[in-house]
């Protein structure tokens, strides 16, 4: 009797751990349909951005791509549809291999609306400070800018005389070429690895961390401000 017991107890166990495994199968496993309507849909998505990342590249303008600043359009634009396109081919791979739990990956893709509204905004202002400069004053070249302990996206100014800074946190400020004692070109600025772009540590009395970075493309032309009369005794380079 007492085995009688066992043996109902333990057909019991492994029956109910049959029908344990074989409900989380289902709930793991989506229909054929399903999976297939899914897949379909991931290929098509993934389509659009990279039709729409290919558009972009070409209508950016002369400048290479990475040449731009993330937050001007057409590095913006790419940046997004990237970070939007990868969590959707993760999901794909993952539902194949673990099921629907698989689509938890597509909440990364939140990322890049995020991404988009932050740096959207600061492209914006930095046009804004763009269209408030004028022309007359000198070359106007979106940058990255240090003073002090601070660093911030900006414009930035090749005046006849002086360099025009105007950041997007802080006020604008001028330096005349009588205040540089030196300047220094870099690739590594402020903690960070330049890629596309240059960057420029100058060295003024009284003054502390004073820098900025520019893209490649007008790298010639803050040289060629640096060396023009006046400015001969500054040492430029590494």
């Amino acid at each position: 009797m007492p085995m009688r017991n066992h043996l109902i107890k333990e057909i019991g166990r492994v029956r109910h751990r049959r029908i344990n495994i074989e409900e989380a199968t289902v709930l793991r496993q989506a229909s054929p349909r399903q999976a297939g309507t899914f897949y379909a849909g991931c290929i098509i998505i993934v389509r659009i951005l990279l039709i729409r990342i290919k558009v972009n590249m070409m209508n950016i303008n002369k400048r290479p791509l990475i040449d731009h600043w993330l937050w001007e359009p057409p590095m913006l634009k790419t940046f997004v549809l990237t970070a939007i396109g990868i969590p959707v081919v993760i999901s794909c791979i993952l539902f194949f291999l673990i099921g629907t739990k698989g689509l938890i990956a597509l909440t990364f893709a939140c990322f890049g609306p995020i991404f988009a509204i932050i740096y959207g905004r600061v492209g914006k202002r930095i046009s804004q400070l763009s269209d408030e400069v004028s022309t007359t004053e000198g070359k106007i070249i979106p940058g990255l800018i240090v003073r002090g302990i601070m660093e911030s996206a900006g414009v930035i100014v090749l005046g006849q005389n002086s360099l025009i800074i105007q950041p997007v946190i802080g006020k604008r400020s001028e330096v005349s070429r009588s205040q540089l004692a030196s300047v220094r070109e870099v690739t590594w600025f402020n903690g960070q690895l330049l890629i596309g772009k240059t960057g420029f540590w100058f060295s003024i009395p009284g003054t502390w961390r004073f820098a900025c970075a520019v893209p490649n493309s007008y790298a010639d032309d803050f040289r060629l401000w640096l060396s023009t009369s006046g400015t001969s005794e500054l040492a430029i380079g590494g």
